[in-house]
């Protein structure tokens, strides 16, 4: 009677539940079932449309200004500069700096690059500025050719000689060398050709060991040459040259006098070279064919 009073319940009600019987012989109800179309969720297409994320805009590099040329010149010896400028926040750093270069960072976003290249430093150099601010990075680079090129005019200096004849009942010449370099150039670069040169023109006076030789004595122009394209240093640089004019030892003849040499040093102020070579006169061959060696220095002063 209970069971057949709670069926009768469960039909007036309206709610007819799915049961199930399990293995053991207990029903099982859904409890879903019958569950009011109101208190289901909406369908998919009622939700609220989906939020746009619109992303956020990159920050702005920031400003920097290089205060001059991006192709720079300048020569060994000489302090060489440029003023950089970022904007205000911004940290400023520089890359391939070579040795002896220096960023001074300043105050407002002002900053000097400065260097005082030397012999070594010749050749093209690439420095690269970066600015970076919040992320972003801004750059610049710098190209800086180190190059030594000058030519000089009517230079005077001054040298000794040493000579000795063939025929030594003539003894040996000592004397003073009187020189004007009529033209001199120093090339230090990747251009062809010899790098250091010279035209000369020397007069010479030469007192012999043994009496009663006469005096030497001698005019001659000439040039010299370097060995060596750019040899990257103003010290032991090797050249060769040519003299010749007239020797007068007695009488006058022609002669020639070919010769090598070492420079000892070689600057736009001051050239010190050494040189040795053989005389060969036109004349009187047997006699006045010999050894000649001097050294010499020469001044400019402009």
């Amino acid at each position: 009677m209970i069971h057949r009073g709670l069926a009768v319940t469960l039909l007036l009600c309206g709610a007819a539940p799915a049961t199930a019987q399990s293995p053991g012989g207990v029903v099982l109800v859904d409890p879903l079932e019958g569950q009011l179309e109101d208190d289901l969720p909406p369908p998919a297409e009622e939700l609220a449309p989906p939020v746009e994320l619109t992303p956020a805009e990159p920050p702005e590099p920031p400003a920097l200004e290089l205060r001059g040329p991006q192709v720079q010149e300048t020569e060994p010896g000489s302090r060489w500069s440029v003023s950089v400028s970022v904007s205000p926040g911004a940290t400023l750093r520089a890359e391939g700096l070579p040795a002896g270069a220096t960023l001074v960072l300043g105050e407002d976003g002002q900053a000097v690059l400065w260097w005082w290249p030397g012999d070594r430093d010749l050749g093209d150099h690439a420095i690269r500025l970066v600015a970076e601010r919040d992320g972003a990075v801004a750059e610049q680079t710098v190209r800086l050719s180190v190059r030594e090129e000058w030519e000089s005019f009517l230079v005077p200096g001054l040298g000794y000689v040493f000579f000795a004849p063939q025929a030594r009942w003539l003894g040996r010449f000592h004397g003073l060398v009187v020189e004007l370099t009529l033209f001199e150039w120093l090339y230090r670069n990747d251009r062809r050709g010899p790098s250091h040169g010279r035209v000369t023109a020397k007069a010479a006076l030469g007192f012999a060991d043994r009496r009663p030789s006469p005096e030497l004595g001698s005019l001659t122009v000439g040039f010299d040459l370097s060995f060596e394209r750019d040899p990257g240093r103003r010290f032991l640089v090797p050249y060769y040259g040519l003299d010749l004019g007239a020797l007068q030892v007695g009488d006058t003849v022609f002669h020639v006098y070919p010769y090598v040499g070492v420079r000892l040093w070689a600057s736009r102020a001051l050239w010190l070279q050494l040189q040795g070579g053989y005389v060969l006169p036109g004349a009187r061959l047997d006699e006045l064919r010999g050894w000649q060696a001097g050294a010499s220095a020469s001044v400019s002063f402009w």
